[in-house]
């Protein structure tokens, strides 16, 4: 449910809900307006009528209130300035341990589960994350129920108790939750550079916690820390509603303006992170999977953290991670060094902007790190000589612009998640307007952070297995374990990258080709949000031998965007057979790469596109605004033709060997996944046979594949969007023309067959073991036999049962960290899913208490769901069936199922709302008993053996007879007693 932000890595920029909101001079004793500067209005018409608030409480609370009348849902985020960098010495991972236990009961609502278990019954989601200086939650929830759940909400921040009870169970949760992150390598090199961190910075701490630094906090020290950091003065609200502007206005006051305010101060360091020795070391760092990355990290002078309007670490990572023809990575690539690259940039704390450069080395890469990073600084190099020109802020502002006023309406739970993590951050005038738009072009500002761009302010970091590097790894940190080693640059490295000149090769980009001009809308139409039907009207445009391809306008979202979606279909691939799933994925990832020099600026215009293998075929989507749509289309098929050469296959299929090789390091879940992904489908192939596999491939054989694999093939696709019926037939014309090759006929494509377990041989388990921290059992329960009712009492069942299920398994028992239950529809096949990621304990125990669960439930289950829960839910799952598609892109993959997963059945989701409207409550019980009675023994237990901890391990020895434990005991006489 909770979880910690730590990463050191770029969050990327979302976009969010915004209308202009004129100032008014309101005023009263509760709350004062705060004037809206941020007026650059929104022109997605579905947001066009959302109108917007800005207040501040009495208590310094500030809020930020979108009464949108055509959410389908409402939500509520509330971000705290108080973080991991606030722990005591004492105490580090109070701040998240804090987190959890916010949900453990108030003074008005004490009971442990009830806000989780009323959030979910009426069609909501719950979470809350710890970042560095501040704490998030948040959560949604159908319309109809916000005004309770708010009121809910508003009390952790109130009268939490923080209940003994819960303190102790609760520890063993954040337990569980840094046991889980132990093999995680993109944590352990955190926690390298956390130990490498200047000790008195905040960001030197160990901020998950865990019972070795948490077991002596009480109920005391948590209501202490609570009062001392959860002050109103440090709090943003978000709230978002259909309700109207007035009624959510005073909701919030009604809520929040008795939140205390103690007129606490956020923590703030002016600290360096890294002390200046760090510059002339290279660490490396040994990771659990095979993988192999750079990283150069420069902690930025504070003054960057508050350019908000400037932001001159964009316009510079526009540049440097560039991956046109003249870009850094083009050049490393063409040496063989690297195989991508990512820039960004982070914003720690108040005053610590973190700017880094990622890098994924070839093993040839590891081998001359130090080129590679004379590179990088070739490439700044030129950046400083030539400057950043204004056609560069102009193309970031104007797509910052175009994202923001085009921004797509999404679910009520992420908005507020994506307003939660960036409401600390701006000041509440121009929020969120400056966090997404640029604001000012200042070539001062960016040439003096391109001056700070030296070797001597950065921090240098390879992750890779010291058998590739050759590095002693003779230290380790103190909180997870990874081990790393480290290296000093010599004073001539060091000299010779601050020195290094402009490389010839490496330059500017060129203005962007892709870069939309005209977002004109050619599908107007005048109906009123809510009389569009749930899936728009579907004709099918073109059918022949080779292709079946269907067309859909948009007149619901109106914005200048498509989503396109073609599954090309050829007897060469079979998700079944290991050698055609590798040619394949060789056959992608050499696409893929060819493409990159126009699929990066694409995207950077907002026009994104992906190559995918499938069952039986590779897909091609694009998504984005639609202007030159066709442009990129045109260059995806042309780039299918191209071949490699053998040395980049050969980097390739290393590339990808190390992958199907890392699977094995995965966590017991994913693993648990994989077992039941082999079982369910008739043929399927596993990681481990993959990496068998492609050890076999020889270049010819792939030439062979490559040269072969559009002969025969067949084109299933969608168009829709904003385009007219003409335009779409001209490009479904097209594509079959620019594949070529012979029809695979659709009577001979294969079918994707799903097991049916047996009525009464049942039940089973399979037992797998890994060398991997944890243990995982997954329970699946097949129903076999579809129908539109059935699914409709599996749906309301597992909603139902997960929050007990949950709340047992995870609160009351301490069983794992990662507890969940889902109902789910695979090929028109019902599975109901129980599963739990332990380090504590065996999965043959998880695999009892699951049932003993469900038996304990279904007895009481007249009690436990009555008739007017079941309909509450019931009704919450109507409305979320009723919204299935928020944006252009979720559209264009719901049409895509339904025409070719469904066979062109596009009334699927009205009859999957007819049956839930007709499920009484006594078939739904019928059926209830029917899935997870245990006269239904169509049921198996995926267990995953992993590794956990000798003070964690507890389980039945098996024993032939009594004398074996006469053997090995003692006996003892009571008059032998002293």
């Amino acid at each position: 449910m909770t979880g910690t932000i730590t990463k050191l890595s770029f969050i990327p920029t979302f976009f969010l809900f915004l209308c202009y909101a004129s100032f008014s001079t309101e005023h009263t004793q509760d709350y004062t307006p705060i004037k809206d500067i941020a007026t650059l209005p929104i022109l997605t018409p579905s947001l066009a009528e959302a109108k917007t608030a800005k207040i501040k409480l009495s208590n310094g609370l500030e809020a930020y209130i979108i009464s949108d009348p055509n959410a389908d849902q409402s939500g509520a985020a509330l971000s705290v300035k108080a973080g991991s960098w606030d722990d005591p010495d004492a105490y580090p991972g109070i701040a998240h341990f804090l987190e959890h236990m916010l949900f453990l009961g108030t003074a008005k609502y004490p009971q442990e589960s009830e806000y989780d278990r009323f959030i979910k019954e009426h069609g909501g989601s719950n979470n809350a994350f710890t970042s560095n200086d501040f704490t998030s939650y948040l959560f949604s929830i159908d319309n109809n129920a916000f005004e309770i759940a708010l009121d809910r909400f508003s009390n952790f921040f109130k009268e939490p108790l923080f209940n003994p009870s819960g303190v102790a169970r609760e520890l063993k949760a954040i337990d569980q939750e840094y046991a889980q992150n132990i093999e995680n390598d993109d944590v352990r090199e955190i926690f390298v550079l956390k130990d490498l961190a200047y000790s008195l910075h905040p960001y030197h701490r160990f901020n998950i916690g865990n019972t070795g630094t948490l077991s002596k906090v009480s109920q005391q020290t948590l209501k202490e820390w609570y009062r001392n950091h959860y002050s109103a003065n440090l709090m943003r609200l978000v709230v978002i509603s259909p309700l109207p502007l007035q009624k959510l206005k005073d909701l919030v006051v009604q809520d929040f303006k008795d939140v205390p305010n103690h007129n606490s101060k956020q923590t703030d360091s002016l600290l360096p992170i890294f002390s200046k020795g760090s510059s002339s070391e290279m660490v490396y760092i040994e990771p659990v999977k095979n993988i192999r990355s750079l990283m150069l990290i420069w902690d930025l002078p504070a003054s960057f953290a508050h350019m908000i309007e400037t932001k001159p670490e964009s316009l510079i990572c526009y540049v440097l991670g560039h991956e046109g023809k003249e870009s850094l990575l083009a050049q490393l690539k063409r040496e063989n060094l690297a195989e991508s690259l990512s820039c960004g940039s982070t914003l720690l704390g108040p005053n610590n902007n973190e700017f880094y450069l990622n890098i994924e080395l070839t093993d040839l890469g590891v081998h001359n790190v130090d080129t590679v990073i004379e590179r990088i600084f070739q490439g700044l190099a030129t950046f400083r000589q030539k400057g950043i020109p204004s056609y560069v802020f102009d193309e970031v502002q104007h797509m910052a612009m175009v994202k923001y006023q085009y921004q797509p309406r999404q679910d009520a739970f992420t908005t507020v998640m994506q307003h939660g993590m960036r409401l600390p951050h701006e000041e509440m005038a121009s929020y969120p307007l400056y966090s997404q738009v640029i604001q000012k072009f200042n070539p001062k500002e960016v040439q003096n952070l391109l001056e700070f761009l030296t070797p001597e302010n950065c921090h240098f970091d390879v992750v890779a297995p010291s058998s590739v590097t050759g590095v002693n790894m003779d230290r380790k940190e103190p909180w997870i374990g990874a081990v790393y080693g480290i290296k000093p640059i010599s004073k001539e490295t060091m000299q010779a990258w601050g020195q290094a000149k402009p490389h010839p090769n490496i330059d500017l980009p060129v203005p962007n080709p892709y870069i939309p001009k005209h977002l004109s809308l050619v599908n107007v139409m005048l109906k009123g949000q809510n009389e569009h039907p749930i899936v728009p009207s579907t004709s099918l445009i073109f059918d022949n031998p080779q292709a079946q391809i269907f067309f859909a306008a948009d007149d619901q979202f109106q914005q200048p965007k498509i989503s396109w979606i073609f599954e090309i279909k050829t007897p060469d691939i079979n998700f079944g057979n290991a050698e055609s799933v590798v040619l394949t994925d060789l056959f992608v990832k050499n696409a893929t790469e060819k493409l990159s020099t126009i699929s990066y600026p694409a995207a950077l215009a907002g026009l994104n596109f992906n190559i995918d293998r499938k069952e039986y075929g590779i897909a091609i989507s694009i998504e984005g605004y639609s202007e030159n749509a066709h442009l990129l289309l045109d260059q995806i098929l042309k780039g299918l033709q191209e071949q490699p050469s053998e040395q980049n296959y050969k980097i390739y299929k290393s590339a990808l060997l190390r992958k199907y090789q890392n699977f094995t390091k995965e966590t017991p879940i994913r693993q648990a996944s994989e077992m039941m992904k082999s079982l369910i489908y008739k043929t399927y192939t596993t990681e481990k046979e993959k990496a068998a596999a492609i050890k076999k491939i020889t270049f010819a054989r792939y030439t062979e594949f490559a040269q072969s694999f559009l002969k025969q093939n067949y084109v299933q696709g969608i168009l829709f969007g904003n385009m007219t019926e003409k335009q779409a037939r001209e490009v479904a014309q097209e594509i079959p023309v620019e594949v070529g090759g012979q029809p695979y006929l659709a009577k001979d494509h294969p079918k994707i067959e799903v097991i049916i377990f047996p009525e009464d041989k049942g039940p089973f388990f399979i037992v797998n073991k890994f060398k991997i921290q944890g243990n995982a059992a997954l329970l699946a329960i097949e129903s076999p036999g579809f129908s539109f009712q059935k699914r409709a009492a599996q749906q309301i069942l597992m909603q139902a049962i997960s929050e007990p299920f949950f709340a047992q398994l995870r609160t009351k028992q301490q069983t794992g960290y990662i507890v969940f239950s889902a109902g789910e529809e695979i090929e028109k096949e019902l599975f109901d899913l129980f599963a739990v990621q332990s380090n504590t304990h065996d999965p043959r125990d998880l695999l009892a208490r699951f049932e003993l669960f469900i038996e304990g439930y279904l007895q009481e289950i007249n009690t436990e769901l009555t008739e007017e829960r079941f309909n509450i839910i019931k009704n919450a799952l109507i409305n979320n069936v009723s919204h299935p598609a928020k944006n252009i892109q979720e559209m264009g993959e719901l049409i895509y199922r339904f025409a070719f997963k469904y066979h062109a059945d596009f009334e699927w989701i009205n009859k999957r709302i007819e049956a839930l409207k007709s499920l009484s409550y006594e078939q739904f019980l019928t059926f209830a008993k029917q899935f997870l009675g245990k006269s239904n023994k169509r049921r198996v237990g995926l267990l995953v053996e992993g590794i956990i901890p000798q003070e964690n391990q507890f389980f039945f020895t098996r024993l032939g007879n009594l004398d074996q434990l006469r053997r090995v005991s003692a006996f003892y006489s009571f008059e032998e007693s002293p």
